[in-house]
């Protein structure tokens, strides 16, 4: 089933060709391309090897002014553009150009001719056609009861909709994702290390999506193998402190990640680093994600 063309619409088809003669057509040219535009009307422009050419694009164009009809205002844009060429060269000129307009039950073609006087020519003929009026526009008491009634059913859906989907969450989630993140709200538990290092700075690498966590280490921190098995042997040594040693000892660090609620989220095993210009400075990185609120050190 063919479609329906809408009334006070139009569009063009075919091209226009020709020489550049001098440097000043493109200018010409230009401006005919912007000009249309202004009407709501695409024109390709080519240029190669001297020659240029203008495609109409097919795409329906509305008619800004109702009361002009198309082909009046195609014939003026390209009249104003010949008056830049003298007669020779308008006959150096070829025009397939076409358009149609759509009227009520109606289809008014016309074809573009070029004349050697520098004006455009028109041929028409009007066929019938199956065309749809364009929709009435709401005042602004229309538009007001429905955005009204809109709004009515949208309260309607939310609120039968919040039995199901957990709208606070999201909001919250929403929220949470679009605010600039805070490392100092990071919570770092190294509880289980606070007699050989304490938490000294958090810092956001975004470049590689890493939390850079350092701490300031004490006396008692055991650098080499000799001060851990001096560590290892000291007398009532704790469960905790002995894991803290071997977790030392391997220069690793097992992290665990919670979120906002103190929901477990994962693990993650993390690399000691020492800072070159300041001794008494190591770090770990722990992977970026926004839904971490806190870590414990193990």
């Amino acid at each position: 089933m063919p479609e329906k063309k809408m009334e006070g619409t139009f569009y063009i088809d075919g091209l226009i060709e020709g020489p550049i003669f001098d440097s000043a057509d493109q200018q010409a040219l230009d401006a005919l391309v912007n000009q249309a535009r202004g009407q709501g009307i695409t024109l390709h422009l080519s240029t190669d090897g001297g020659r240029f050419s203008f495609l109409a694009d097919r795409k329906p164009v509305k008619l800004q002014n109702q009361n002009i009809p198309a082909h009046s205002v195609i014939s003026r844009l390209l009249d104003d553009w010949l008056v830049n060429y003298s007669p020779q060269q308008c006959d150096a000129l070829m025009s397939t150009l076409r358009s149609a307009e759509y009227l009520p039950g109606k289809e008014r073609q016309t074809i573009y001719g070029i004349l050697p006087e520098g004006r455009i020519s028109t041929q028409q003929r009007t066929v019938d056609a199956d065309t749809v009026p364009q929709p009435i526009p709401m005042d602004r008491k229309s538009i007001i009861k429905a955005s009204c009634f809109a709004f009515v059913i949208i309260l309607a859906i939310i609120g039968i909709s919040s039995f199901f989907v957990p709208y606070k969450q999201l909001a919250q989630q929403f929220i949470s994702n679009i605010k600039p993140y805070d490392t100092e709200e990071l919570s770092v538990d190294c509880s289980r290390y606070q007699s050989i290092f304490n938490v000294e700075k958090k810092e956001l690498d975004k470049k590689n999506n890493v939390i850079k966590v350092s701490f300031k280490i004490t006396k008692q921190y055991p650098f080499t193998k000799a001060q851990l098995e001096n560590a290892w042997k000291a007398p009532d040594l704790s469960l905790d402190q002995k894991l803290a040693l071997e977790s030392l000892a391997r220069k690793c660090l097992i992290s665990e990640f919670y979120d906002k609620d103190g929901k477990y989220i994962g693990k993650n095993d993390s690399r000691i680093f020492a800072e070159p210009d300041q001794v008494d400075i190591v770090y770990i990185l722990l992977p970026y994600n926004r839904d971490i609120k806190s870590v414990q050190l193990l």
